[in-house]
């Protein structure tokens, strides 16, 4: 649903400062100050639905489990920042430009804190959305709908006889277009082509010039052939957009929608900037949640749930193709990350290593890092100061962690009861948020399940029904203790114990606990699941 656009409003007091009389002074945001760092930009970025026209991207049905695990010594692994050395904990603890990072491994959240907002807020993502946009592309490569070695004027002939003319798909996706519209060249100057954009877009302080976004992309000039050298021009970002509303018919909050926040199991709606035409800010707009951003970050980590990026995308990033870095700019990335040196960008990344790491950043500090052979995602929002002049030091800190050893994945299989105790943490979780969806999936078509004092449930269809008549009763949760598992073909036996809470914020609360006993069943995707399950309870009678 769409907004005002408040931003272009007369600037209003939204929220008490730290004076000693809270009265005399507010944080206010305005047109021209809510991009320029501090209390006033961490405002907008917490806010942002608040000044900007929005329209929403809708979560689906199932949401994806994070669980959370202790890993031990994460915490206190050592990284260095600024010359001094830390504990990856005490650094969060203590930069006053990160409002929360999030880190992923295997799908699970091993670290987590929120130093300057809450798990509820949904933070401005400003240019770490473009990878959201390059993600939706994939999937319409590995679709058949787009190529990426046909030119713009292919999908957007609109454009044939302009400077995007000739173009491929591939250098506009790998920045690499050539366009003359560098977002260097000043977002602060209003005469610039990149700042004449977001205006059009509803972005920046309006000059009154009301310009159409799309006449300004077809009135952009060439700076340099394409395929020569990458360089940041948010325009190319937006000309993918218009490909991706193109090909699908769909608004692009819609495609972004249906192809990757939906499949992707968000926990909540995403909002995504747009303009008074009707144009989504496709380089910068997005406004989520952090959990919700580091699953984000599982759609270039996963390959079994997400195939189609994986086999486009990132293995074109993973060939070790895309754009390589000038001199100039390989010195100063230096500054950051030393010998270890992202060599290429690509796909709207902005830093590419060799193993496969990648990372994107937002203006003002924020952040998402993926590291497929690590399983690896971090993802944190930051505000900083002075027009992005000093930001958090989460990126140096997300490499130094990856690279340190303490993620990597041992080449020794996973035992067989670690694998089952995982997805008994799995069921514990389901059974917490009452996601039957899930589990059912932890189950075979015909699992038999059998427990003291009733009747045996045979069958799929009556374990949901038995399933949503316990959940029924209220609160509940459930532990399951893995003890013991032997192993033949594909049939796993486990031993372990059980304690079961139903209804806890009824009048009547149920718990039990007692052994068990799991016949699990490995399918032809090499997952486990219940194949028998038999419960007995060690309580005493009624």
């Amino acid at each position: 649903m769409l907004k005002p656009l408040g931003i272009i409003l007369a600037s209003l007091p939204l929220l008490a400062s730290a004076a000693e009389d809270p009265l005399q002074a507010f944080t206010q945001v305005t047109p021209k100050n809510f991009d320029a760092g501090g209390d006033e930009s961490l405002q907008f970025h917490l806010n942002a639905e608040s000044y900007l026209r929005s329209t929403t991207i809708a979560r689906g049905d199932k949401q994806y489990l994070l669980n959370t695990v202790t890993l031990p010594g994460l915490n206190e692994q050592s990284i260095v920042v600024a010359g001094q050395p830390s504990s990856f904990a005490a650094y969060v603890a203590n930069d006053p430009l990160l409002d929360s990072v999030l880190v992923l491994q295997g799908g699970q959240i091993v670290f987590e804190a929120y130093p300057r907002m809450t798990p509820e807020d949904r933070h401005f993502g400003w240019s770490v959305t473009k990878v959201l946009t390059s993600a939706t592309l994939a999937t319409l490569v590995a679709e058949g709908k787009v190529r990426m070695d046909a030119t713009i004027e292919d999908y957007l002939p609109e454009l044939s006889g302009t400077a995007w003319d000739g173009t491929t798909v591939y250098n506009i996706a790998n920045m690499a277009s050539g366009i003359d519209c560098r977002d260097s060249d000043g977002y602060q100057d209003n005469t610039t082509c990149v700042y004449r954009m977001e205006e059009s877009l509803g972005i920046v302080a309006s000059t009154g010039r009301d310009e159409s976004f799309l006449s300004l992309i077809h009135d952009m000039k060439r700076l340099r052939p394409a395929g020569e050298r990458n360089e940041y021009v948010s325009a190319n970002t937006n000309v993918l957009m218009l490909v991706i509303e193109r090909v699908t018919g769909q608004s692009y909050a819609d495609a972004v929608e249906e192809r990757i926040w939906q499949r992707m199991g968000a926990e909540s709606d995403a909002l995504m900037a747009v303009s008074k035409e009707g144009h989504a800010y496709a380089s910068g707009g997005l406004m989520a949640r952090l959990r919700d951003l580091a699953r984000f970050g599982l759609v270039f980590t996963d390959s079994e749930r997400f195939p189609g990026i994986a086999n486009t995308m990132m293995a074109d990033l993973r060939s070790g193709v895309g754009i390589s870095r000038s001199k100039e700019e390989l010195k100063w990335l230096a500054r950051d990350h030393g010998d270890d040196l992202p060599l290429r960008a690509g796909w709207q990344w902005d830093q590419v290593w060799d193993d496969g790491g990648a990372f994107k950043g937002g203006y003002l500090g924020q952040g998402l890092y993926v590291d497929p052979a690590r399983d690896l995602v971090v993802a944190w929002y930051g505000t900083g100061l002075d027009f992005s002049a000093k930001q958090t030091d989460m990126l140096s800190v997300a490499r130094q962690l990856a690279v340190s050893g303490f993620f990597d994945i041992s080449s020794e299989p996973k035992s067989l009861k670690a694998i089952i105790q995982s997805r008994n943490n799995e069921y514990e979780a389901a059974f917490k948020a009452q996601d039957i969806p899930a589990l059912l999936a932890l189950h075979t078509d015909d699992v038999v399940f059998m427990s003291s004092h009733r009747e045996r449930v045979v069958g799929i269809a009556k374990l949901e029904a038995s399933l949503e008549e316990e959940l029924s009763l209220g609160e509940s949760s459930i532990r399951l203790t893995t003890e013991e598992v032997t192993h033949s073909g594909e049939f796993a036996l486990e031993v372990g114990r059980y304690e079961l809470s139903l209804g806890a914020d009824s009048e009547e609360p149920i718990s039990d606990a007692g052994d068990y006993l799991v016949l699990w069943r490995q399918n032809a995707e090499g997952l486990w699941r219940i194949y028998r399950d038999i419960t007995s309870s060690t309580q005493p009678l009624p």
